[in-house]
């Protein structure tokens, strides 16, 4: 997953880094914060169990 950082209209986006971890599993949807976009990890990359973190 790319980090973006997007133009003063929103309308186009430069990568300006690469995220990854054995945390960011699924990325689900994105939603505009004052400056910056929270990306939930959505975690559908397998069965919830008791021990699902």
């Amino acid at each position: 997953m790319d980090a973006v950082r997007l133009d003063d209209a929103g309308t186009r986006g430069t990568p300006v880094a690469r995220i990854a971890g054995p945390r960011f599993r699924v990325p689900a949807t994105a939603a505009a914060r004052s400056d910056r976009i929270p990306l939930p990890n959505a975690r559908f990359d397998g069965e919830p169990t008791p021990r699902t973190a």
